[in-house]
């Protein structure tokens, strides 16, 4: 698990410097680090909390919010607009 979290990382920093962008990670529970079982219910609470955070906390309008996924996470990223 650590090479893939490495990897995701790796990523992220890709994105913000090649792109020159602000970058959010989100992990979910039961995937990574985060303690938990793996359930739809429990990705789709941490996916549409982290937009809540970009939307009302930082107030970026969602038009200006690229979200990126791998496997399964790429369905989420649909639900969100």
């Amino acid at each position: 698990m650590r090479i893939c979290a490495r990897l995701s990382h790796d990523l992220l920093k890709a994105f913000r410097d090649f792109l020159n962008v602000h970058v959010l990670g989100v992990e979910y529970p039961g995937y990574g680090p985060v303690p938990g079982n793996p359930c739809e219910g429990g990705v789709n609470r941490h996916t549409r909390a982290a937009f809540n955070f970009l939307t009302q906390k930082l107030r970026i309008p969602p038009q200006r919010i690229i979200v990126f996924g791998t496997r399964s996470h790429n369905v989420l990223s649909l639900d969100l607009k």
